[in-house]
């Protein structure tokens, strides 16, 4: 009968991760908030940045990056024989399932066996930091997963386990630093032990915990020594290296950061549905906790409260500590009394047809979002190839809520980067493109400085002439005229949209995308 159990829930296990592979195979841009700006920077890497006219904009600069690059060393190696959007799509879907099969793979590893709550993984594959389009950082957070779990496996082999935490450690902090940080924080907990050690203990579970976490700290010092540039330390991030701040809006949204992509009372409703079910499964005593990891989930989460919401240009750090929290939690499930077998069923099917739920949610909305890519790529067929254009958005919007395309959260929009399809399709030049020291290994030219990012969002058009532009961290340069033959306004469908300043030339209307020449004075 255990054998019969255990066959259903890994069976149950591969059906949910097949499932969540549908909507990144069906879509043909998945509407990942950044994820746009990531593909046409890996189109540069694949080879593109070498010919003209964007030779004379962009130089691929290795020695400007060492961590955040996961998906642009994918890009080096496998871009010219596969493509950039080959590439991209294989990052969106490594950053989709990684974390899934790494919690996985600890839980199974801590557990001893798979058990049914394991499908939580699976059905919180969809949460904000994916949505945005963190893919480096959801990699990361894969990779820590996995290499904790093979820590996990090899408890009688202390030199072999330190050498691979010591590579893996290498190896996840180029992809992204949290995961190297994460890695560090998972082998300490997982050495607390299942249970909370004894008082006469402590300093003995101590020494094992600095043993254990010291190869991973030591990558990541060995990092930080031989790293000839850190991300900020150029100082060419729009904000100082060690600004921080904190949002208590964003601060009250982190506890659902995990359960969330674009409909917050979904959201809500699929926390308060799992919070019910863990309560009945841990009063009956049928899961049980990893005491070291359950300790690392509930610090990261007390992170995501406490910590500052960005730190230089690092931003949404609750998001991805909450998130980070929930798979530690999963992780640290075991099995406690013996389920009956008719709840064990139940469990299973219910989270399994969860995790169908949302990924068929998910599938529609990117369905919606499609259209209005669909649009900008038809705007952008009157864009001359080489052209400098600047893209900014219809300003409030107006549209009735059953007009609008799905938003990240339900407020942030998914259109900010759009433009950059324009480097892509046309060869233009656009600004705003990931292109900082530390972070990227793409370097703008001097002569195109200008298309920095300068801001997390669109300028309005109404306030293109502002006196103001120019002046705050998302406005145009105020010599925009000048700098932009061409300007993109996005977000216009349906609205009574602002009147785009004066000596435009209306080239093409696609509804959501509007293309406009800017005639010279």
């Amino acid at each position: 009968m255990a054998g019969q159990g255990q066959g259903s829930i890994l069976a149950a296990l591969a059906c949910a991760v097949c499932v969540l592979l549908v909507p990144p195979l069906l879509v043909p841009l998945p509407p990942l908030v950044d994820y746009p700006n990531h593909l046409a920077r890996l189109w540069l890497i694949a080879g593109h940045a070498e010919r003209p006219p964007l030779d004379a904009i962009y130089v691929i600069d290795w020695s400007r990056a060492v961590t955040n690059i996961g998906i642009d060393l994918l890009a080096l190696g496998l871009g010219r024989v596969i493509g950039a959007d080959t590439v991209g799509r294989l990052g969106v879907v490594l950053a989709l399932l990684l974390p899934v099969l790494g919690t996985l793979a600890l839980g199974r590893a801590v557990a001893g066996r798979w058990h049914a709550a394991m499908l939580l993984a699976p059905a919180l594959a969809w949460n904000l930091p994916f949505a945005a389009g963190f893919l480096n950082h959801q990699i990361s957070v894969g990779l820590a997963l996995l290499a904790a779990a093979m820590s996990a496996a090899l408890p009688g082999r202390p030199v072999l386990r330190a050498i691979l935490l010591f590579l893996a450690g290498l190896v996840i902090i180029v992809v992204h630093l949290f995961g190297g940080l994460l890695l560090i924080a998972l082998v300490a907990a997982l050495a607390i032990g299942e249970t909370i050690p004894a008082r006469g203990a402590r300093s003995l579970a101590v020494r094992r915990i600095a043993v254990a976490a010291a190869p991973p700290a030591l990558a990541l010092a060995t990092f930080l020594l031989l790293a000839p540039t850190l991300p900020g330390e150029a100082g060419e991030s729009a904000v100082p290296r060690w600004f921080w701040t904190w949002r208590p809006d964003m601060k009250a949204g982190a506890a659902l950061a995990p359960f969330v992509t674009y409909h917050v009372l979904l959201g809500q409703a699929v926390a308060l549905l799992l919070l019910f079910l863990a309560h009945a499964a841990v009063r009956r005593g049928w899961i049980r906790f990893h005491a070291g990891l359950c300790a690392l989930a509930v610090g990261l989460f007390l992170g995501s409260l406490v910590l500052p919401s960005s730190l230089g240009d690092t931003e949404q750090i609750e998001l991805r500590l909450s998130c980070a929290a929930v798979l530690v939690a999963i992780a640290s499930l075991r099995p406690g009394s013996a389920m009956p077998r008719r709840a064990r069923q139940s469990a299973t099917a219910g989270l399994l047809a969860i995790t169908f739920v949302l990924s068929g949610w998910v599938l529609h909305d990117w369905r919606l979002a499609a259209r209005d890519v669909a649009a900008v790529e038809r705007a952008l067929a009157a864009l001359p190839r080489g052209a400098a254009v600047l893209p900014a958005e219809a300003g409030d919007d107006t549209r009735s809520s059953a007009a609008q395309s799905p938003r990240l959260a339900g407020s942030w929009p998914l259109h900010s980067h759009y433009g950059l399809l324009a480097v892509m399709l046309r060869d233009a030049a656009v600004p705003g493109l990931f292109a900082l020291a530390g972070k990227q290994p793409v370097r703008l030219r001097d002569a195109w400085r200008h298309l920095a990012p300068t801001g997390s969002s669109l300028p309005r058009i109404q306030d293109l002439d502002s006196t103001q532009a120019g002046a705050t961290g998302n406005g145009p340069p105020r010599d925009w005229r000048e700098n932009f033959g061409y300007l993109l306004v996005l977000d216009a469908a349906g609205a009574d949209v602002a009147p785009p300043p004066a000596g435009l030339e209306l080239l093409a209307d696609e509804g959501f995308a509007r293309l406009y020449r800017v005639v010279p004075r």
